[in-house]
């Protein structure tokens, strides 16, 4: 759409024909799913008459805290996601002075290589375990952002920016790779579907959604010391919870819990939180940068 119209005209009508478009995706997705059989588990759920009859009810009851810990642990890869995704256009636009279409055209770039990313990090999370490849994407996501923007993007070099939105998507998929597996077999069988897509969602609601427009509030009102002591305030708020093992079920750690592999577990999932908000304040303005309109 903006390499058939002009700025103004995407502004005013362009955006709305992909999402009128979206309606043959809808109705592609509901072919496909009408054709996919259920898994053997729950045909032999079926066959018991162990189906449960309120999912979401009795999942909140028995599982409420594997949900809670779903939603955290997908709060750094959504924030990062819609961070690369939809924050880095006002970013790449506003702040680095390069056109709409260009910086679409990368992200586009960087979905495609995502397309490939994804599959091969759910491989691997197969081979090496759930847990290592997600505390692997959450601590490059550590370190990614500084990368990203002092060593790459605001270098302003079209090449370097090119390179920090290609490579952005694909490392946050270390972390999106495994979580279909590793969320679903945190669930017992009769509520796994209603358990893996209320905590799926929720992050959605808590982390994704939010995380493009407090980037952008930071941009405009945050200086970098204010910057710096938020940082640190939140990070020092995060709960130590611990991830389980696959196909087991989620514990949570004590704070006088003085066992090495229950410290080493409890910190993934505070590494996951943690690169979220470094994420999403150091992308922030520092005050030396414009800020943006109201």
């Amino acid at each position: 759409m903006t390499a058939f119209t002009s700025d103004q005209a995407f502004l005013d009508w362009g955006w709305r024909v992909p999402f009128l478009a979206s309606v043959a995706l809808v109705i592609t997705g509901f072919y496909i799913r009408a054709g996919v059989k259920e898994t053997p588990v729950f045909e032999e759920l079926k066959k018991k008459g162990a189906v449960v009859n309120a999912p979401l009810v009795k999942v909140l009851r028995r599982n409420g805290r594997e949900v809670a810990l779903t939603a955290l642990l997908r709060t750094s890869q959504q924030v990062c996601f819609y961070i690369f995704t939809t924050y880095i256009l006002t970013y790449a636009t506003t702040i680095l002075g390069f056109g709409r279409g260009l910086v679409l055209n990368m992200v586009m770039a960087m979905a495609l290589v995502s397309c490939f990313a994804n599959p091969l990090f759910g491989h691997l999370s197969d081979k090496f375990g759930r847990r290592t490849i997600t505390a692997i994407g959450c601590v490059i996501m550590l370190f990614y952002p500084f990368v990203s923007r002092f060593g790459l993007l605001d270098t302003k070099s079209l090449p370097l920016v090119f390179l920090a939105i290609l490579l952005s998507n694909p490392l946050q998929d270390l972390q999106y790779g495994p979580q279909a597996a590793f969320i679903s077999e945190s669930f017992p069988a009769s509520l796994r579907y209603s358990g893996s897509a209320l905590g799926y969602q929720l992050a959605s609601i808590t982390a994704g959604g939010p995380a493009p427009l407090i980037a952008t509030l930071l941009l405009r009102d945050t200086g970098p010391r204010r910057r710096s002591r938020v940082h640190l305030d939140l990070l020092d708020d995060q709960p130590g919870v611990r991830l389980p093992a696959e196909g087991s079920s989620w514990e949570r750690t004590t704070a006088d819990d003085d066992k090495p592999q229950r410290r080493r577990d409890s910190e993934t999932i505070f590494l996951c939180a943690s690169a979220s908000l470094r994420l999403d304040l150091n992308l922030s303005s520092s005050s030396s940068e414009p800020a943006l309109a109201s």
